[in-house]
């Protein structure tokens, strides 16, 4: 007997232009003691309209004194073992900094830092993180989330971590206000730690996490599917809402929109990669339904929506990215998925 399971879940309904909500994690994965350098080998988090830099040490000796996180000794002084009293201050010569830049006809709006830090036994008490917005004047708002006994603020927006912890500790927050909203230029963050006990003390991070939104701006181009031809050749495509007209030159311009239509069903037949600054795929036109099939042999790389009426079904594990807050709750061992949207409904049912 076949099970089937279904979920109700909400679609953040979307027009032709969208923005799309990223979280992006740089995880210092390919970082070695003592061997990496000051650049982070890791290839940067990726999310469609921005462009993440890869992080770099500033100030520190020349190789990390850690694997697999951002970590450096020799930071400035000011703390002494069991004591909260410092007599140092942030040291501007010593960071680890990161650059975000938005795509061209891309507005960016950035909400939330989050990352885990740790310190060696002698390592820096305190740190702070601030960004070139004010040519890195002043600490940006910091918090503790989740709460964690052994973090703490003090003036002004300066994370305090207690002297016997040594192990690495999450939470630590950094909140962004209106002044990041609209960004259309590169932003660059830097962590700074200061007053550890002795000079090889180190001061690490792992786990960064850029939460934001990226709005594509500049034009949009509107293709639709001809009733036949494969998916994944040009000329199946055109600017006309019958297929015809102008087909599109790639799969990678930004503002490209691929409109599944014109077919009652349609199966993939080969991998399809849509990569395109605000680029996505629509399945259907809300008015007559279109199903897409992606099967076992295929995989489809890039943002889908799927209208109403219309389904996509799934038949292997490797899903796309549903555009733009598609919430989707799948199991790990799951052989066939269908998405049907019915007005603002989503109905995920596993067999």
């Amino acid at each position: 007997m076949r099970k089937v399971y279904v979920f109700v879940l909400l679609l953040f309904i979307t027009g032709k232009l969208w923005s799309q909500a990223f979280s992006s994690t740089y995880d210092f994965a390919l970082v070695v003691n003592g061997v990496s350098g000051t650049t982070d080998p890791t290839p940067p988090p990726t999310a469609s309209g921005l462009t993440f830099g890869s992080f770099n040490a500033v100030g520190t000796p020349a190789n990390p004194n850690a694997g697999g996180r951002f970590s450096f000794i020799d930071w400035s002084l000011g703390a002494t073992n069991g004591s909260d009293v410092f007599i140092g201050g942030i040291n501007t010569s010593e960071y680890y900094q990161v650059t975000i830049t938005p795509n061209a006809n891309v507005v960016l709006d950035l909400n939330t830092i989050t990352f885990t830090s740790q310190r060696s036994g002698t390592g820096p008490r305190q740190y702070s993180v601030r960004s070139s917005l004010d040519g890195y004047a002043s600490n940006l708002p910091a918090s503790i989330n989740p709460a964690n006994p052994t973090l703490s603020i003090v003036a002004t927006d300066i994370f305090q971590v207690t002297d016997a912890t040594t192990t690495a500790q999450i939470g630590s927050t950094i909140t962004l206000g209106v002044s990041y909203d609209n960004l259309t230029t590169p932003v660059t963050f830097r962590f700074y730690g200061y007053n550890a006990e002795l000079a090889g003390g180190s001061f690490g991070i792992d786990n960064v996490v850029f939460n934001g939104v990226a709005t594509y701006t500049g034009p949009v181009t509107n293709f639709y599917s001809k009733s036949t031809g494969n998916l994944t050749t040009l000329g199946t495509w055109g600017t006309n809402t019958d297929g015809t007209g102008t087909a599109p030159s790639n799969f990678t311009n930004d503002g490209s929109i691929f409109n599944v239509v014109n077919r009652v069903s349609t199966t993939l037949d080969a991998n399809w990669t849509v990569s395109g600054s605000s680029s996505k795929v629509i399945t259907g036109d809300g008015i007559a339904g279109t199903e897409l099939i992606i099967p076992n042999s295929a995989i489809l790389t890039g943002y889908v929506d799927v209208t109403n009426l219309s389904a996509l079904r799934i038949e292997n594990s490797t899903l796309p990215t549903f555009a733009p807050l598609l919430l989707v709750v799948l199991l790990i061992m799951l052989r066939q998925v269908r998405l049907m949207l019915f007005r603002q409904q989503v109905l995920l049912i596993i067999t």
